[in-house]
């Protein structure tokens, strides 16, 4: 049950990120925008990879614990 629960958690923390970095980015590419915008979203995309970098990296971790 515990494993399930974590998957889950695991499943919603991903999405979100990916959700953001998807919408920025449409928003880039299908919209006029100023300078000053495409680099406030070009940035928001970033922070979000970093963020699915970092949470990759401590799933590595817990599957390494796990085993």
């Amino acid at each position: 049950e515990h494993k399930n629960e974590l998957l889950m958690y695991l499943a919603h923390d991903l999405k979100t990120p990916l959700t953001s970095m998807i919408g920025y980015g449409d928003m880039i590419r299908s919209k006029t925008l100023t300078d000053e915008q495409v680099v406030t979203y070009a940035h928001a995309i970033v922070q979000e990879g970093k963020r699915l970098e970092s949470m990759s990296m401590k799933l590595m971790d817990l599957i390494v614990l796990m085993t």
